[in-house]
C-alpha cells in the first residue's frame, strides 16, 4: 500500500504573513481582474444591445496608445461630443463619417468607433434611434 503525501496545514499566522508580504500585488491583481471583467462585459451589452449611428471626425491628436479623436455623432436628435481613442485612425480621417455603436441608453458612454467603413455619400440621414442592424452593405471586420 502506498502512503499519503504529506500534507502540511497552514496556520492563520501563516496566512496573515503571506498577505502582508504580497499585499500589494495581490490588490494590483483584483483591480486589474476586475478592469478586464468590466471590459468583456461591456464589450458583449454593445455588441448585443447596441445602434449604430454616423460620427464625424473632428479633430485628431497623437496619443500615448493611440490616436486621441474627438467625434460627434446624433442620437435623438441630441448632438453628442466625445473623445474617443484609437488605433485605427490616422489624420487623413479628419472630416470623414465613420460608424459608431453605443448603447441606447447611454448614448454618452461607452462606443465602439468602426474604421473600417466609411459611410457611403448617399446615407445623408440616420434614423431617430439610429439602427438597431447596420445597413445591409455594412461589413464589420470585428465580427
Amino acid at each position: 500500500m502506498i502512503p499519503y503525501p504529506y500534507i502540511k496545514t497552514i496556520s492563520n499566522k501563516e496566512i496573515l504573513e503571506f498577505y502582508k508580504k504580497h499585499q500589494a500585488p495581490i490588490i494590483f491583481l483584483f483591480f486589474f481582474a476586475i478592469m478586464i471583467i468590466l471590459k468583456v462585459i461591456s464589450e458583449h451589452q454593445l455588441k448585443k444591445n447596441g445602434v449604430y449611428s454616423i460620427a464625424t471626425v473632428k479633430e485628431v491628436k497623437r496619443a500615448k496608445n493611440g490616436f486621441s479623436v474627438k467625434i460627434v455623432y446624433i442620437y435623438k436628435s441630441e448632438t453628442i461630443v466625445r473623445n474617443h481613442t484609437s488605433r485605427d485612425v490616422d489624420w487623413s480621417m479628419i472630416d470623414k463619417r465613420l460608424y459608431v455603436q453605443f448603447l441606447p441608453n447611454e448614448p454618452k458612454g461607452d462606443c465602439r468607433l468602426i474604421c473600417c467603413n466609411s459611410v457611403p455619400d448617399s446615407i445623408q440621414n440616420v434614423p431617430y434611434e439610429g439602427w438597431k442592424v447596420p445597413p445591409t452593405y455594412f461589413k464589420d471586420i470585428n465580427e
